[in-house]
């Protein structure tokens, strides 16, 4: 009985030390602010905004909540409250009637806004009610410029009007537009001319933005519809559902430049249609609407980018963006746009043309299943695939291009048939003064043989005789010793950090301990604080019920962690179940789209689904595995539908095999078990099947240890007396230049890379900003985690480095369909594969999975007479011209020596 009272006492008091915790936490559950599916104004995701900062942040005015105290816009505020002073001289109404009003629509213009408002009541009217004063009196200056003052500073000395537009079309600086209505319906006709809001805001953006051809997509906008002056912008230059791009399924984003297309023999032309979007290719002709691209129009497209990531269904300018990206990769591409008056480039050079287009597209998503010029991008590629397009392309463009070459081209074949007809004369008249030699020969034999009786024996023809060893101490990946033997998760090296530390930081929500508080982070807070409710009333389980289960397991979890966890026991608790929750409930909503709520802002609006999941596979940003399956109870779980194998594992599969476009691995998940995975990065890379043995046995020749891929890619390495040489495997260019073609790997194995009777052949490769996430974190885990002889991503990356060391190595890959560049130019691809080259450490070149396969690359290489053959196939051979030009010449020289030979036995007939 003593024993029972004590193990009692125990548990009341375990019970009473989780209290604390348990309030807290139920506290700041239930303090969570109500969501609402009238969200329209968000903050810019970090994948764009980090691309060009100042197309999101105002520089002059802030207009609504979100940037609003900011020291450098806080010279505009009196500005404002001046125009708010004339905004109600010209309603003759009082402040009180507007701040009544406002107060009355409080909780919907909060509810605008995807992000909590931080401002008090009073404050939050004030602002809504200056700033919406402030835009209705621009407008209306702008429209009727009676309404200037002279004193005016917006529209007159210092004229800040051009500071001033460009912020009011920011994503993050806007007013709903219903309380801009409301407030100009108080404003007189007298003053307005009878002209809607709506006109108002057509004749302020269009006139500034140079927007022509808009009339008719303004007839179709409903002012009730509108959000906000983004995406009035964004329905002024959407077309109408009948003119849009039909949607289908995207094969291959490598879609051939402008050069590519003009060295196909594609033409070009403006096309008449008002529609932006309306770009089509028909008999070899490809029609694109015309398009000025300058700082304003930048900035504009961005910001609608922004909305329509948030907020549409509908992507069809994220999709316009994305090919206009693929047809523009180098400043030539630009240079060919202006020459057929497709692109007004006010930016002066094509060298800025070009960076602005790309750059545009640099964080978008593409959607390839639902994409708006799948048609368009699928028929470039198979007219670009025909040679004799090429051919003919060529032709005209190098041999009819000018009066000039078009008479040297005709001299040439005048000239061949000249020598053609001649050579057969001089055949004809050889021929005849062979056959008389023959005759008079004849007739002395015979004469002979009647006088002497004896023969002439003509003698037989003579027959004609027929070239130090590198060391280096293997790299420690990690220095501090591990505190537990079951320690997997760690932080990332410096060496490898600096290469690209956005790769390992994550950027929008933290996941277990270690970026847990920082400051870019916590916004996140909060939605997974409402993931972990909906998980509490999936399972129908308490607070309590979870925390016990975690407390339990406190010290094996600390011990995954290569550094001490600095929380107390209570906050690394309550971090590990919040985080925990969150991944699981990601996953089940991502598998089953029934539990995804319209009020959602991870995967609906403004969907941060796609800034969330890439900080998922980073290697400082996980929670060990067994918790997840801990806390994961499918009996417990209540989902839309049974499934026969409802797991963490099969739902964390569904889930990277989506997102990662990995396919066809079943097989390999059959052999996964749930105990041995460490984390997300350890399970994706168990995904990918270890490469396939090596049938050929290595070569005797020791290579040294220790080698770095930036040896293994430099032509000559300094070698130390008495050292083995590093072989230099030959990149893509080296190798086409030795004559090896190029073919896509049938396996379904990504490692199975083979060297076949000359052919190399590569397992499809597709590269992104998000595969690079993908690699480099794997590496860094399989370099501080795996054995030597289990390194195959690091590997993998080595085989790439050496492959690639050029945009032009990228290119034959893109060329030959290896890779799929997603990153847009070869320039981007081939910078993306050396930065991950440089994190790969090669310990030991004998282990090296591809040794063999460089020794067979080198092998060929070192064969000149694979160099001369390729270079005459490929500088002599390459179109139909030069091979015409090849034959003729030899054509000619053979004719020209027939004709030799047949001059010289005419002369020496006539001298007998």
């Amino acid at each position: 009985m003593v024993g029972n009272g004590e193990a009692l006492n125990d548990i009341e008091n375990q019970r009473a030390e989780h209290i604390p915790l348990i309030t807290s936490m139920e506290k700041e559950l239930k303090d969570l602010p109500i969501l609402s599916p009238s969200c329209c104004i968000y903050r810019v995701p970090e994948r764009l905004r980090h691309v060009s900062e100042k197309a999101y942040t105002p520089q002059v005015v802030s207009i609504g909540p979100l940037h609003h105290g900011k020291d450098s816009l806080k010279a505009m505020e009196v500005y404002k409250k001046r125009y708010l002073q004339a905004f109600i001289v010209r309603t003759k109404a009082s402040v009180e009637e507007y701040v009544v009003k406002m107060k009355s629509q409080e909780e919907k213009l909060r509810n605008c806004y995807a992000e909590t408002i931080e401002f008090t009541s009073d404050e939050f009217v004030k602002i809504i009610l200056v700033d919406a004063a402030f835009i209705i009196e621009v407008l209306l200056r702008y429209c009727f410029h009676a309404l200037q003052d002279e004193n005016d500073r917006i529209f007159n000395k210092p004229w800040m009007l051009q500071d001033v537009w460009p912020d009011i079309r920011l994503l993050e600086n806007q007013l709903p537009f219903f309380i801009l209505e409301e407030l100009y319906a108080k404003v007189s006709s007298n003053f307005t001319e009878g002209k809607s809001l709506i006109d108002l805001s057509h004749n302020f953006f269009t006139s500034l933005m140079h927007i022509e051809g808009t009339e008719d997509n303004l007839q179709n906008i409903d002012s009730s519809t509108v959000h906000h002056f983004v995406d009035f912008c964004r329905d002024l230059y959407l077309p109408s559902p009948l003119e849009r791009p039909a949607k289908g399924k995207l094969e291959t984003l490598n879609t051939p430049s402008m050069t590519d297309l003009h060295r196909a023999g594609v033409k070009f032309k403006v096309r008449s249609s008002k529609n932006l979007f309306d770009i089509r290719f028909q008999g070899g002709m490809l029609e694109i609407p015309k398009l000025a691209i300058s700082d304003e129009i930048e900035l504009t497209i961005r910001n609608i980018l922004a909305f329509e990531q948030c907020h549409c269904l509908e992507n069809i300018i994220n999709d316009y963006v994305v090919v206009m990206d693929r047809l523009v990769n180098t400043p030539k591409d630009v240079e060919l746009l202006v020459k057929y008056g497709i692109v007004e480039n006010r930016l002066g050079d094509s060298s800025g043309g070009s960076t602005l287009i790309n750059s545009l597209a640099d964080g978008v998503i593409v959607d390839s299943k639902d994409f708006c010029y799948a048609t368009l991008c699928k028929d470039l590629n198979y007219y670009c695939s025909w040679t004799w397009h090429k051919w003919k392309a060529n032709l005209r463009q190098n041999y009819f291009n000018t009066p000039w070459a078009v008479i040297s081209f005709t001299a040439a074949v005048i000239l061949l048939v000249l020598t053609l007809i001649q050579a057969v004369c001089s055949i004809v008249s050889a021929v005849q003064v062979i056959i008389n030699i023959v005759i008079t020969l004849f007739t002395i034999d015979i004469k002979r043989k009647m006088e002497d009786e004896s023969s002439y024996q003509v003698p037989h023809d003579i027959e004609n005789p027929h070239t130090p060893l590198l060391t280096s101490m293997r790299s420690m990946l990690y220095n501090l010793s591990p505190l537990s033997s079951s320690c997997c998760i760690c932080r990332v090296l410096r060496r490898l950090r600096r290469v690209s530390e956005k790769a390992y930081t994550p950027q929008v929500v933290s996941i277990g301990p270690l970026h847990h508080g920082k400051e870019a982070l916590k916004p996140m807070e909060e939605h997974k604080n409402r993931y972990l409710q909906d998980y509490l009333i999936r399972t129908n389980l308490s607070l309590e019920h979870y925390i016990n289960k975690i407390r339990r397991r406190e010290a094996e979890l600390r011990d995954c962690y290569a550094e001490t966890i600095p929380f107390d026991s209570d906050e690394f608790v309550k971090i590990v179940l919040v985080d925990a929750a969150f991944i699981i409930e990601v996953l089940l909503r991502y598998h089953f789209h029934e539990l995804q709520d319209e009020n959602d802002r991870i995967f609906k609006k403004p969907r941060m689904f796609e800034d969330v999941w890439p900080d998922m596979r980073m290697l400082e940003n996980q929670l060990p595995f067994f918790i997840l399956q801990d806390l994961f109870d499918p009996k417990r779980i209540q989902v839309p539908f049974e499934e026969e194998n409802f797991s963490i594992v099969n739902l964390s599969y569904t889930f990277f095999r989506a997102l990662m476009n990995i396919e066809d691995l079943e097989d390999t998940l059959a052999t996964i078990s749930s105990s041995t995975v460490d984390h997300f990065v350890d399970f994706v890379r168990k995904l990918y099947p270890p490469p396939p043995k090596i049938a050929q046995a290595r070569a005797q020749q020791k290579y040294p240890t220790g080698a770095s891929m930036r040896q293994l890619s430099i032509s000559e390495v300094p070698q130390a007396r008495g050292q083995t040489e590093i072989p230099t495997p030959p990149s893509m260019t080296e190798l086409y230049r030795a004559g090896v073609k190029f073919k896509v790997g049938s396996g379904k194995n990504m490692f199975d890379i083979q060297f076949i009777k000359g052919t190399l052949q590569i397992p499809k490769i597709t590269i992104s900003d998000q595969s690079e996430v993908n690699l480099i974190n794997l590496l860094v885990f399989e370099q501080s985690q795996c054995k030597e002889t289990e390194n195959y991503i690091n590997d993998y990356i080595g085989i790439l480095n050496i492959l690639v060391n050029s945009p032009e190595d990228v290119s034959l890959l893109v060329k030959n369909a290896i890779l799929v560049n997603k990153l847009g130019d070869s320039k981007k691809g081939c910078t993306m594969i050396k930065n991950m080259g440089d994190g790969v450490n090669i310990v030991d070149y004998n282990k090296f999975h591809f040794a063999p396969l460089c020794e067979k690359l080198n092998e060929h290489c070192a064969k000149s007479r694979h160099k001369w053959l390729a270079l005459l196939k490929q500088n002599y051979f390459n179109t139909p011209c030069k091979t015409i030009s090849v034959i003729a010449a030899a054509c000619i020289i053979l004719f020209t020596l027939i004709q030799t030979v047949c001059s010289v036995i005419s002369v020496r007939s006539h001298s007998h």
